[in-house]
Parts: structure tokens; C-alpha cells; sequence
């Protein structure tokens, strides 16, 4: 079948076959051949042309106009920008031994075509005394959590020192990577239509596919906004602040929080030096606006009731079901529910899945990844099917088939922060375990939901590296786990200078009582490396708390529930259903 071949041969191989059925005499149209009610297989566009672009991230073919527009504007910037110069072949041989090609990636953006003219600099095919150090490579990215931290932070505190109201601006930096100062001489292959005989390119510029072109981006805003007193964090140099001012920077997107008055400043700096645009500008005031996308992330201000809502792309929710033709399904009321050990060998009994089908089912339990880190009711069916990525069978397909089911009739679920007394507002790390729940492997499965006050920062499913001997140890893990992010997260907010206590919940007495001794008493076989959070009990960094096991909302990261815990323990993390969505109250569990 053709679905099995890239486009781009697919279009070539039928030109060639149309220009021999004209050789022959044949002609070939809607007149001749017979006329049909379908669409063309190709978008409208400009298609007559030898010249053939395939979108690299999503596949599907371009149009040769939009093409050329937006690599035409790539090279007016890389010109505008100074990123190169020409220098004489026998330099670059004599330095770098070869030059490395250059190649565009074309991806489509609404209307337009993006287009991005990288260096094939690839680490892998590099000798050993060519591959730069780690250490000048690095760039560091704000935790995953950073965004939610920051609406906690706008709804949390509220005001700044001055009394002036909290909002929240989103900056993009366009082409990022060229506003670097090349730290190294790196030779290239010139752009397409700027050929010389006999010369080569020197980067004056960091491009985009060179090694340390995200690092040296990160020295050159965090450089730029030291000037303005504004200082990087500690815990993550991608997070940023001054008095009254808060930040992170994901790649090339700034996410800033502070009263109107200091964004404008922020934002007038930035453009200083770069070219900035404003994305999004929220807040409670008239003139913001009432939403924006973020980290391919929908910010929503309920006004009325004082409320942020974020909410993950849905897009991976109309894709999944498409994938398995399940537009018009009959809805599961549950991501999954629990495995026996009769169907446990079941599934591990069932064929393995062909190349094909494999290659289906990780791309989808990527897509059910995605959705996962902002839906908590989803996350511990996403870490079962993940479990079998590497080698996919028939029962796991299954498996993979009910959670889309769910996701059909449930497509919506946002995670809401209310305002909230800042007195209250520390962090609450829940934590629980399902002492060897797996049933193949015998280990045992962590959840955690990590929350400021009634806002929801991170929350995870995950299996235990080792296999529990009881279930307090499998719970003491559990809180290991927890004190590990929840010191982490404290740390983040202290290069935000904002202050906070952590707290682990816990419904197991006898876990607690282990975390608050010294020693591993009779639990010899526990590994030494885990008893440092027994010294930041002692040292008062954390608190370890009980919580009943009824109210215990990491209980959702652990199994399969049924129906009305899983709303129950949503309810609890501060994720609703957004309207529009079925009812799954009303549907049978199938």
C-alpha cells in the first residue's frame, strides 16, 4: 500500500506516470477518465511545479508558494542578522576538516509555512576529540510545573508590594538562535542561491542545529536581563526575578508575572535587543485578555468568578480518536480497570504487534503522554501502556483502545485556580502506593500530586525502580519520592523569593514512623541511599503528615478506580470538566 512510502516519492512516481500516459497518447482528466465526487488528493495549491516539500513534523505536502515565502523570509533575517560570512573552502578543511551541510525543515503554521535553515552539526558522527564538553552545551529548561506555578503565584499573592494588581504577559522571541555570538569558528556549506566557487560559510552567529546554539542563547537573554537587575535562579537558571517581577523562559517564549507597569518595562527591554512579540496579555482587568496559549497550553480568566483555567491541546484528543475511528464510539466510563491475573497473562500471551501497528501504538500512547501531564485521572493507564513501548502486543492495543474510549467522552478537563489565601498556600505533597500491583513485575507503583494550598503544580504515576518486601516500604518510597519534588519545587519559588514549607501526606502509620527514626532498624534491606530524607525530617526542612486514606487524592495515581472516585479525587486536585464534554456520569462502566 502507498500509505506506507513518503509523499514525496509517492508524487513523484505518479508524475512519472502521467507523463508517460501522455507519451503514449493517453489522456488523462476528469473528461477521459471518468468523472468522481472525491477531492483531490492534493491541497489546492501550486502544485504543477518538479519542486516537492514535505511538512517535517507533520507530514503532509506543502505548497511550493508558501514554501518559498517563508524560506525567502528565513534568509532575510539570516542576512538581516549577520549570521555568516564568506570564507575560503581550504580554511574550513585546514580547521574543521569538513563542512557540515546545511538543510531546511518546513513546517506548516495556520496559513503560513515556517521554514528553518539548521546545520547538520550531528553529535553521533563525531569523533571522540570532536565532541564538545556537556558543561558548554547546556541550557536549562524550566520545570515542567513552572507555568502552573506561576498562575499559582498570580492567584496566590494576588497584588504586588505596592498594592498593584497581578497579570501575566507571554513574549516570543523570533528566531532565537541568531542572536547568539558564535563562541567557536563552525564552517557550513553556503544557503542555496548564495553559492560562490571555492567558499564556504562562517558562522559569526549561533544557528539553529549547532551544538551549543541553546546555550549560548541562554547566556545571551540572561545577560541581557542582568542589565536590567533582574536575576536568574539558582535552582534553575530559566527561571528569573526582581522585586515584584517573575519569570521563566522556555526556548524562545518568555512567561512573566508582575503589576501592568513592570511587564510594560519588561517588555520594552526585551525588545532592546531582540525582536519581541507579545503573544497573550492576561489579567482581570477590561483590556487583557480573557485567554492565551502558552507552552501549547489554553490560559483561560473566568472573570466572574475569579478563576484561571488551563487547559491541555485537544487536538491529541480529535487525533486519538481519528487514529482508531472512533469519532462516534460508545464511551468507556473509566481510562481502564483492573487487571487480573488472568487477563494479565492474557495480554502477555496475545501476538506481538507488526512494524506498522508498533509504530501506531507509540505514537499514540506519545499523544495520551501528552494529555496525561495535565489530566491526573489518566496518568497511571498512560504509565501501564508505556510500560510496553518497546515491545507492543495485541492486549495492549486493547488497553490503549479503552483509554481513547474514555478520552471521547470525557475530550475536556481543565485544572482551575481559584484565589486563595496566601497564608495557607504552602506546598501539600500527597503521596500513596499499590504494593506490587503489578502483576507481571511485582513492583510497586507511586503516585504523587503535588499542590500549593488548592493549586494543582505537578502530579505523576510511576513505578518503584525496586521491588518493596512490605508495604511500608513501598509507601516509605512513595515518600521519598514525594520529599524529592516537593524540596525541589520549595527551591524554585526561592529563586521566585517567594517562601514556602513542605508538607508530605501520607496514609501509612507505618511509613511515617520509619521516616521520623534514624537508622534502618529492621528494615535492613532497604537501600542507605534513601534514608537522606530521615536527616531533612530532622534538619525541619519537611513535615511529614498524616492523611486518611478515604481523602488521600494520590489514591488516583496509584490504580484503576471506579468512576465516582476518580471524580472525587478530581475534584480534590481542582480539575473539572469543561462544558461541552459528555456527561460520564450518566454512562455504564463498559
Amino acid at each position: 500500500p502507498a500509505a506506507g512510502f513518503p509523499p514525496k516519492l509517492i508524487l513523484s512516481i505518479l508524475k512519472a506516470f502521467k507523463r508517460q500516459l501522455g507519451n503514449d497518447g493517453v489522456e488523462l482528466h476528469a473528461f477521459a477518465a471518468g468523472p468522481h465526487n472525491d477531492e483531490s488528493e492534493l491541497p489546492g495549491g501550486e502544485w504543477d511545479s518538479d519542486e516537492v516539500y514535505v511538512d517535517d513534523v507533520k507530514g503532509g505536502i506543502l505548497d511550493t508558494k508558501l514554501v518559498k515565502a517563508g524560506r525567502a523570509e528565513e534568509m532575510e533575517w539570516i542576512m538581516k542578522q549577520k549570521v555568516f560570512t564568506k570564507v575560503p573552502v581550504e580554511t574550513a578543511v585546514a580547521e574543521q576538516g569538513r563542512l557540515y551541510d546545511l538543510k531546511w525543515v518546513d513546517v506548516q503554521k495556520g496559513d503560513k509555512v515556517r521554514s528553518r535553515l539548521v546545520v547538520r552539526e550531528i553529535k553521533a558522527r563525531k569523533r571522540g576529540d570532536e565532541k564538545l564538553d556537556p558543561a558548554t552545551v547546556f541550557a536549562a529548561m524550566p520545570p515542567v510545573e513552572g507555568l502552573k506555578a506561576l498562575i499559582s503565584h498570580m492567584q496566590t499573592e494576588q497584588t504586588n508590594s505596592k498594592g498593584e494588581s497581578l497579570e501575566m504577559m507571554v513574549l516570543d522571541i523570533s528566531s532565537a538562535h541568531f542572536y547568539g555570538e558564535a563562541r567557536r569558528r563552525v564552517f557550513t556549506t553556503l544557503p542555496e542561491g548564495y553559492e560562490e566557487p571555492g567558499y564556504c560559510a562562517l558562522l559569526l552567529k549561533t544557528m539553529y542545529g549547532t551544538e551549543d546554539a541553546a546555550s549560548v542563547w541562554q547566556d545571551t537573554w540572561g545577560d541581557h536581563l542582568r542589565e536590567a537587575g533582574i536575576r536568574l535562579g539558582s535552582a534553575s537558571s530559566a527561571l528569573f526575578s526582581r522585586e515584584d517581577l517573575r519569570g521563566l523562559c522556555h526556548g524562545d517564549d518568555f512567561v512573566v508575572v508582575a503589576a501592568r507597569r513592570d511587564l510594560l518595562e519588561f517588555e520594552l527591554h526585551l525588545k532592546k535587543k531582540f525582536e519581541a512579540r507579545r503573544t497573550g496579555h492576561i489579567g482581570y482587568a477590561d483590556d487583557c485578555d480573557e485567554s492565551t496559549d502558552v507552552l501549547k497550553r489554553t490560559i483561560r480568566v473566568d472573570r466572574e468568578k475569579r478563576v484561571i483555567e488551563s487547559e491541555a491541546d485537544q487536538r491529541h484528543v480529535e487525533e486519538l480518536a481519528k487514529m482508531f475511528k472512533l469519532e462516534r464510539c460508545k464511551p468507556a466510563a473509566t481510562p481502564r480497570t483492573k487487571l487480573d491475573d488472568r487477563e494479565t497473562a492474557r495480554i502477555a500471551a496475545s501476538p506481538i504487534l507488526d512494524k506498522e501497528a508498533c509504530t501506531f501504538y507509540r505514537s499514540a500512547t506519545m499523544r495520551a503522554a501528552y494529555l496525561a501531564v495535565d489530566r491526573p485521572e489518566i496518568s497511571e493507564t498512560v504509565k501501564v501502556l508505556s510500560q510496553a513501548m518497546s515491545a507492543p502486543r495485541e492486549g495492549h492495543l486493547g488497553l490503549l483502545k479503552r483509554l481513547v474510549r474514555y478520552l471521547v467522552g470525557v475530550p475536556r478537563k481543565v485544572v482551575e485556580y481559584p484565589q486563595q489565601d496566601v497564608h495557607e498556600a504552602n506546598l501539600f505533597i500527597f503521596v500513596d502506593s499499590d504494593w506490587a500491583g503489578d502483576v507481571g513485575t511485582r513492583r510497586s507503583t507511586t503516585g504523587m500530586a503535588m499542590m500549593r494550598g488548592r493549586h494543582l503544580l505537578r502530579h505523576s504515576s510511576t513505578l518503584q525502580a525496586s521491588i518493596g518486601l512490605s508495604s511500608a516500604e513501598a509507601e516509605y518510597y512513595a515518600l521519598v519520592r514525594g520529599g524529592c519534588y516537593g524540596l525541589g519545587m520549595q527551591a524554585y519559588f526561592e529563586d521566585w523569593d517567594l517562601q514556602l514549607r513542605v508538607r508530605v501526606y501520607s496514609d501509612s502509620s507505618s511509613a511515617r514512623a520509619f521516616a521520623k527514626r534514624r537508622g534502618l532498624g529492621k528494615q535492613r534491606h532497604v537501600m542507605t541511599r534513601f534514608l537522606w530524607l530521615q536527616e531533612r525530617i530532622r534538619m525541619k526542612r519537611l513535615e511529614i503528615v498524616c492523611v486518611d486514606g478515604k481523602q488521600n487524592c494520590a489514591d488516583l495515581l496509584t490504580k484503576a478506580l471506579t468512576k465516582n472516585e476518580i471524580d472525587m479525587h478530581c475534584r480534590r486536585l481542582g480539575v473539572t470538566d469543561k462544558p461541552g464534554a459528555r456527561n460520564a456520569q450518566r454512562l455504564r462502566v463498559v
